[in-house]
């Protein structure tokens, strides 16, 4: 597994990282809804997927329609089953706006609601993620600059908590569903790296002195 995995957007889309399909410890993997809409499950894959298949798309969702569908038939799933704890969040666009819809059951109960945040953390430690977000990004932000601050980001944690480069990205805008092959993840990895290696000597620069400052 890739022991991170997380969701950010702001108005020109959204980016999140999930476990590798090829992966069988995977933690979290991704369910196409709609060609703007898709379900990430970060909790229970087979209940999440059975829920889905047997309740939600027969009813070919949309993503005006899936939070509608999902709340209509969230009850009677916890009625006809044996309650089994489960988890997942649902990302798309409405009006043309981003949107991001969590559903937690667990122990029977169900609850359920739109997440505010502009990202989410599903595993690991956050506050890398929230010291780098908090620096860099802005709603305002191109889809390819969320990108590059998602993969900057994913840099640290391959890193620090030396992971494994493997992650499928999606890339989630008004009308288009995109999955970076391994090949553009790690082109795009190297090039956070040179990014990275440059900041390491701004940052040493700033931090030891010379000989004159003594």
């Amino acid at each position: 597994m890739t022991g991170v995995s997380y969701a950010i957007s702001n108005y020109a889309g959204i980016v999140i990282v999930s476990d590798p399909d090829t992966d069988p410890s995977r933690q979290t993997s991704i369910i196409p809804i709609s060609n703007n809409c898709i379900t990430l499950v970060v909790n229970n894959r087979d209940a999440v997927k059975d829920f889905f298949h047997k309740h939600i798309m027969p009813k070919k969702p949309t993503s005006n329609s899936i939070i509608r569908i999902i709340e209509e038939e969230l009850s009677s799933y916890v009625t006809e089953h044996t309650q089994p704890d489960f988890s997942f969040y649902v990302y798309g666009f409405h009006n043309e706006l981003p949107f991001c819809y969590q559903v937690l059951a667990n122990g029977g109960k169900i609850e359920f609601g739109f997440k505010n945040s502009n990202y989410q953390f599903i595993t690991h430690a956050r506050s890398i993620a929230d010291y780098i977000i908090a620096k860099i990004y802005s709603p305002l932000m191109s889809l390819n600059e969320l990108k590059n601050l998602t993969i900057f980001t994913l840099l640290q944690y391959i890193k620090i908590f030396r992971l494994r480069s493997t992650f499928n990205i999606t890339v989630i805008s008004n009308d288009v569903i995109k999955t970076l092959s391994r090949r553009d993840i790690q082109t795009s990895l190297s090039k956070q790296d040179h990014i990275d290696n440059i900041l390491k000597k701004s940052f040493r620069d700033f931090f030891i002195e010379d000989d004159s400052t003594k």
